[in-house]
């Protein structure tokens, strides 16, 4: 158990310009997260412009911080052993790791997923990324040097690009949080770890086919021709776990988290704009799969009704005619309907 003169220490060596010190966990539903020293950390007046935009601190706040603490050290002093833990929870309540996203987004929907079935929504506050002025913002290419979608920047100031990585760091730091959402057996680790990879190596570069432009239907057409391919592929990767419900098994996995809210896309887009009548034709591994998740899990209901909220909003807003899209699937030229 830390001591408030230890933690004392902790909390002064975080807000060192240029340093990121490996914090205690701010409750006892915490893990301790050591970051690696190959993760993207704040560095420089860049990294700190962000900590400050990202509300991690700011001087004034910081003062008042401090002092808050400063009282809070002082009256834990003369504390028993059995109310530590209480003072370490009181002690940094306002910090939480930043996931930048928008409800939009297919792979950051696959970590909101995780963090809903692992019940620790409240160790993390969601931003646009926007608040960070973007993108391509000096501010976020910092943190993330592809300027993409998601980002979460932990409490100790460590920054992690990339959906799958952040579903694997979120496995393993709340570990004891909620379901594993990882395969007991060889067999279904396996087709979990081969079920993301077809998804995240060959469908997720295509998906934009589905929704952006401007594209040559030449192209828009050959994409759509393989989500149709590779839907055949995750049905047989995933095909010899009858009855599931979920992918590999009766538990959730990270393969669900990662699938599930494409396959949102795809239910929506494929037969509205393609004419598709039924993306699971022929896929009843995947269809008695989808239904589950769209039906009984409540958190997969979740996250599909945040998905679904942009998508419409996409329908609402008249994108797919001004980017061309309507205009390319009116060429019957082409194969759109699968």
């Amino acid at each position: 158990m830390m001591t408030p003169m230890m933690m004392q220490t902790i909390h002064t060596q975080r807000y060192q310009s240029g340093n990121s010190a490996t914090s205690s966990s701010s409750s006892k539903k915490s893990t301790k997260q050591q970051p690696s020293s190959s993760s993207f950390r704040f560095r420089g007046s860049g990294g700190a412009a962000a900590l400050r935009k990202s509300g991690f601190n700011g001087d004034e706040k910081m003062i008042k911080r401090r002092r808050g603490r400063s009282a809070l050290m002082s009256a834990a002093e003369s504390s028993s052993e059995e109310t530590t833990g209480d003072f370490e929870a009181a002690l940094d309540p306002v910090y939480k790791n930043i996931f930048y996203d928008v409800p939009v987004s297919n792979n950051g929907a696959r970590n909101r997923l995780i963090i809903c079935w692992k019940n620790i929504e409240d160790e993390f506050e969601f931003k646009n990324p926007s608040t960070l002025g973007g993108l391509k913002s000096p501010e976020f290419l910092e943190m993330h040097p592809q300027g993409k979608m998601p980002l979460l920047v932990t409490k100790d100031g460590q920054a992690i690009p990339e959906s799958e990585v952040i579903s694997q760091y979120l496995c393993d730091a709340f570990e004891k949080q909620g379901p594993s959402l990882r395969p007991e057996t060889l067999e279904a680790k396996t087709a979990c770890n081969l079920a993301t990879r077809w998804h995240d190596v060959y469908l997720t570069p295509i998906q934009g086919c589905m929704y952006r432009g401007p594209m040559s239907p030449e192209v828009r057409a050959e994409q759509i021709s393989e989500i149709d391919r590779l839907l055949d592929v995750m049905e047989k990767t995933v095909g010899g776990f009858e009855p599931g419900p979920y992918l590999c098994g009766d538990k959730p996995s990270t393969a669900d988290a990662a699938l599930f809210p494409t396959f949102v896309f795809m239910t929506h887009l494929l037969p509205k704009y393609f004419g598709w009548e039924n993306v699971f034709d022929g896929r009843p591994s995947l269809e008695r799969w989808y239904k589950h998740m769209s039906t009984e899990d409540a958190c997969a209901k979740k996250i599909k009704m945040e998905v679904m909220g942009g998508l419409m909003a996409w329908d609402e807003s008249d994108r797919y005619e001004k980017n061309g899209l309507v205009a390319a699937v009116a060429n019957d030229s082409f194969q759109w309907s699968y």
